[in-house]
This record gives structure tokens, sequence and C-alpha cells, in this order.
């Protein structure tokens, strides 16, 4: 929109990302304030991926397979591959929290000779 701009909005000869009529029709949803339309597949909602995190959490031994399939007993739907996905990125981010030393030197250590 700034190069069309800055041309006079003579864009003809310029642009061979979008044609002509797209540009301008670019244009006139600027001047009414028409919001342009979201480009590709509806994200999964934050409540769907937090009931995807609890069945995993609650259930380690699942897999995204099983998951997925009680998802759909519930009436919820998320692919296979959305539910690997969302269990992947948690797995990273919990991998991703610092520990600190103190809290590991913290920690009671067990010492098996201690008893004798």
């Amino acid at each position: 929109m700034r190069i069309g701009a800055e041309c006079g909005h003579e864009i003809d000869g310029l642009l061979e990302v979008a044609k002509p009529a797209t540009y301008k029709r670019w244009l006139a949803q600027m001047r009414i304030g028409t919001p342009f339309k979201a480009v590709g597949r509806p994200r999964l909602t934050q409540e769907l991926r937090d009931v995807v995190i609890r069945i995993g959490s609650e259930n380690l031994l699942w897999g995204y397979k099983r998951i997925a399939g009680e998802l759909k007993k519930l009436g919820l739907y998320a692919g296979a591959n959305s539910v690997k996905r969302i269990l992947a990125t948690r797995v990273h981010e919990l991998a991703a929290i610092p520990t600190s030393r103190a809290a590991i030197n913290a920690a009671p250590a067990s010492n098996h000779r201690a008893g004798r």
C-alpha cells in the first residue's frame, strides 16, 4: 500500500504480485474500513488445547491417537496430528523451564550408608 501511495496509486505496470483490480479492491476496503479476511485454517481454541494437555498429563501412557479418540468421544474434534503438535509443544515448554542450582542442592540427598 505504501508503494502504491508513493506512485500515486498508478500501479498498472509496477506490481506483478497482485493484479491492479486486486489492488483497487484493497484501496476500497481501506477507505471503507472493512477488515481483511483471515487466511488459512482457524486455530484450535485455547480451551481445546487445555483439555488436550490435561488429558495428556493425567494419562501419561496414552498416545496422541488415543487422546484424539477420547476427544471425539467427548464431542470435541482435534486431529491426531494436532494433538501430537500440542503435546510436543508442551514438552518443549516444560524442558525450557530453567532449574536453579539452589533448588537442586536444597533437595534432600538420599544416602544409603547413613542407616548403617
